[in-house]
């Protein structure tokens, strides 16, 4: 169904309750609380940097590198240039 269409038969304070609920549960994630909406989580991507700094504080250029994962389909739809990604990865670390 269309969310617009959905969104009309909804009663106007119910769709203001709801979103002021979501709004405060999206702070809550964001700032760092956890077991919000995911229970079973016991640490969050959203809190306070701790530890030390991988990447020195510099103006050097970085470059990230992420790799596919090695063990899904390494060999996907076939005829690339690398037999697979751990092939891929060896070349691009060497040039």
């Amino acid at each position: 169904m269309n969310f617009k269409i959905l969104k009309n038969k909804i009663d106007k304070n119910i769709l203001i309750k709801g979103i002021r609920a979501s709004e405060i549960r999206i702070k809550k994630r964001f700032t760092g609380k956890v077991g919000q909406d995911l229970s079973y989580l016991s640490k969050t991507a959203y809190g306070s940097m701790t530890g030390k700094r991988v990447l020195g504080n510099n103006k050097k250029f970085k470059v990230l590198i992420a790799p596919h994962s090695f063990c899904d389909a390494p060999h996907q739809l076939g005829r690339h240039l690398f037999p697979d990604y751990f092939e891929w990865l060896k070349f691009t670390s060497r040039s």
